[in-house]
């Protein structure tokens, strides 16, 4: 800082306003040095308002998380209000840019974002508004009250179709999508059929008329060994398939669907994989997986928190925000041997129904943090009638691992038991309410702990 001595200060005042010629006495309690800068006059002018370049005015969403994004004077502090979850948030303006994830509040509907911008000083902008549309689909409602598998395996000629083909070895397996076609019927004769990853690709059925892979009788699909660091077999690109009545196991992993459309998988029996048993992922959306029986997961050393037993979508961090959405998972039992989650529904995918199934959680692990028969860390899923018992620390979990995810789920006509004693179990955990999460549900009478006289149901301020 630049500074004068005062006796110069008062020599010119003095010359300038009454011939001051007591110089000495003028500068009695003054200090040695006074800062030039002390009668600087404060900034009160505004800085302009945000830009927003994302997302576009009177756009549309169908999810509640977007990104807000534009420009801004770099060191200033943007502020974003209106219709999203919470009351106000804040991003610092970085390189004369900002971006923000938010939630839009969760009715569907038209919602208004008012952002603006304020400086150091303390002073703010006008205020910059944007509207943007959320219309995000119905959940549909439960069809079936009916816990776990029912145990019959249909005859495969029971499903309807134009053509019938019969499969005698692993081979003829792999070349079904050479004759595929819709209304198409494969039936596997019983037998062990030997594979390691064989991928059917571009299965075209149509509503009424699906391509079907069918076991009749003993089949079982085995691959080379839960340490093979190969998968069984993959439905890939395919849509209205249905693959049925098959006992598949010793694969790195069991059941793959990628880029899978309005597909069932039923009757199946997946054990002693590697790690996951079922999985759908890649955008494959609008799949029912039912009245399988699933166990004995993870069994590669060192990968017992990936030893999912049915697990929808993509973990963060895999370079894809993978919305493979709408997805039923019904009337499965799963476990005991599930090393992991019974049910894992990973962040960006939406709209998941989780319902009627019986889950055993004997034998998990609690490494990768797989504590807990469901995980939800995607948004607008429903958790409604399933049964459980025994669990390394919880029964259902919701998780935000990305803002924006692991909100807006339901849990309703929850039973069951964890059987264990640690001190931080809950039947429902709810995970980040007050920040990043509050629009979960989760129905404080119909979700029941079967001892009921332990009070460990959930976390949930609605239900405290």
């Amino acid at each position: 800082m630049v500074t004068q001595k005062p006796y110069f200060q008062m020599l010119l005042l003095c010359l300038y306003l009454v011939g001051c010629t007591d110089l000495e006495s003028a500068t009695i309690g003054l200090s040695s040095e006074v800062p030039i800068e002390d009668n600087v006059l404060p900034d009160t002018s505004s800085p302009l308002p945000p830009t927003v370049l994302s997302p576009l005015n009177n756009s549309t969403s169908d999810k509640i998380a977007i990104t807000l994004s534009g420009g801004c004077e770099s060191n200033n502090t943007v502020l974003i209000s209106g219709d999203i979850s919470g009351t106000s948030t804040a991003t610092r303006c970085v390189n004369s840019v900002y971006s923000r994830s938010v939630n839009l509040s969760t009715s569907n509907g038209a919602k208004v974002i008012q952002l603006l911008q304020r400086d150091v000083a303390g002073n703010t902008s006008a205020s910059r508004s944007i509207n943007v549309t959320l219309s995000i689909p119905v959940v549909p409602p439960p069809s079936s009250d009916v816990v776990g598998i029912d145990n019959k395996l249909k005859d495969c000629t029971s499903y309807a179709h134009v053509t019938k083909q019969i499969i005698t070895n692993a081979d003829e397996f792999a070349d079904i999508p050479k004759s595929a076609k819709p209304g198409s019927l494969y039936i596997l004769e019983p037998g062990i059929y030997i594979m390691s990853n064989v991928v059917l690709s571009n299965l075209e059925g149509t509503e009424k008329a699906m391509i079907t892979i069918c076991g009749q009788g003993a089949v079982e699909i085995r691959g080379e060994g839960v340490l093979s660091k190969k998968r069984i077999f993959t439905i890939n690109n395919s849509n209205y398939v249905r693959v049925a009545n098959l006992e598949i196991s010793l694969g790195m992993k069991g059941l793959m669907a990628e880029q899978t459309n309005n597909s069932i998988f039923e009757n199946l029996e997946i054990h002693d994989t590697g790690h996951e048993a079922l999985h759908l992922l890649n955008f494959s959306k609008n799949n029912i997986v039912k009245n399988n029986k699933i166990y004995n997961t993870g069994k590669e050393p060192g990968a017992e928190g990936i030893g999912e037993g049915i697990y929808i979508g993509t973990a963060f961090g895999k370079n894809i925000e993978d919305a493979s959405d709408f997805n039923t998972i019904r009337q499965n039992e799963v476990g005991p041997g599930i090393a992991a989650e019974h049910v894992d529904i990973k962040e960006f995918t939406t709209g998941g129904i989780i319902e009627n199934n019986f889950f055993d959680g004997q034998g998990m692990k609690g490494e990768n943090s797989s504590e807990s028969w469901v995980n939800v860390k995607g948004n607008g899923c429903l958790i409604k009638n399933n049964r459980g018992q025994n669990s390394f620390l919880h029964g259902f979990k919701q998780v935000v691992r990305v803002v924006g995810w692991g909100d807006s789920n339901r849990f309703e006509g929850n039973e069951g038991t964890l059987n264990n004693t640690k001190a931080d179990r809950l039947f429902i955990s709810i995970h980040r309410e007050s920040t990043d999460a509050p629009n979960n549900f989760v129905d404080c009478k119909t979700n029941k702990i079967l001892d009921a006289s332990l009070d460990y149901l959930t976390n949930a301020k609605s239900c405290l």
